[in-house]
């Protein structure tokens, strides 16, 4: 953000923090934030994360069978890798960035290929079309399907090999979650919010922001390699089931609120017992 905008909106966050008895906070980086800028004491704020519905998004559901008929429902090849990627159509969630680097695997791999989830977002500044990708010489293996239910996301996301989103900036994104539980490897950019979800090297790759190349080489490393997509999906499956369930999310905000009731049933009492003495 340019600068007066900023501390704008720091300074909104600084009143609202004034305003809240508890904080909670997606991310834990920006915990950090906010107590070094001074928006609020360290004590007041808590860590929420963030969870998916982890009986819906499970690889676990969808066999072979399965896969091959979505497949060949969206129009894959049933040999075929299939990079995917899920996002609003604007320039930020990196698309124009991997339409460049997958360019070249294309041409390496003649079994690679892509398919986009999303809306075009036409109201946006940075908008990009849903036919921008053929622009990119890849038009013959990219499969572009629009808005989906979010229902059929698990069956979508149960046809590809890998998942990726070279997004610019992130607060917890959920997609690369439900990638994570479906068994997905996955290769982001190493910014805040895909490092929650993506430990380097071990269920995926994180990439130097912008840096094209390392965006190919990543997927690259993964495209060649089905023993090493098979090892980090099944890491992202396990860290999915211990940290990103929603059930716990949820718990964390009932906790709490709990916790800051109690709080003040018993002021108020104390309160009371005062004023009678």
């Amino acid at each position: 953000m340019k600068p007066i905008a900023k501390w704008f909106y720091i300074a909104m966050e600084w009143i609202a923090s004034r305003c809240s008895t508890k904080i909670l906070s997606q991310n834990p980086e920006d915990i950090e934030t906010a107590v070094r800028l001074k928006i609020c004491r360290r004590e007041k704020i808590r860590l929420l994360g963030n969870g998916i519905d982890l009986s819906i998004f499970d690889f676990k559901r969808f066999d072979t069978l399965a896969r091959q008929q979505k497949r060949r429902q969206i129009g894959l090849p049933e040999e075929a890798v299939v990079l995917g990627i899920l996002g609003r159509l604007v320039k930020e969630k990196g698309f124009l960035e991997l339409f460049q680097s997958i360019k070249p695997l294309m041409d390496q791999y003649e079994n690679l290929w892509l398919v986009i989830i999303g809306p075009e977002e036409s109201e946006k500044s940075d908008r990009i079309s849903g036919h921008t990708f053929q622009e990119y010489g890849i038009g013959n293996r990219t499969i572009w399907l629009g808005l989906q239910p979010h229902k059929e996301v698990p069956s979508l996301f149960s046809c590809f090999d890998i998942y990726t989103l070279p997004s610019w900036r992130e607060g917890f994104p959920r997609s690369a979650i439900e990638a994570a539980a479906m068994g997905l490897p996955i290769v982001t950019y190493n910014i805040r919010g895909s490092r929650q979800v993506v430990n380097d090297g071990v269920n995926g790759f994180l990439v130097p922001l912008h840096n094209i190349s390392a965006l190919t080489e990543a997927l690259n490393k993964l495209i060649k390699d089905p023993a090493l997509r098979q090892k980090m999906g099944q890491a992202g499956y396990e860290r999915a089931q211990v940290e990103f369930d929603e059930q716990k999310v949820c718990k964390i905000v009932l906790d709490t609120y709990e916790e800051e009731l109690r709080k003040l049933h018993r002021n108020s009492k104390d309160g009371k017992e005062k004023k009678e003495t």
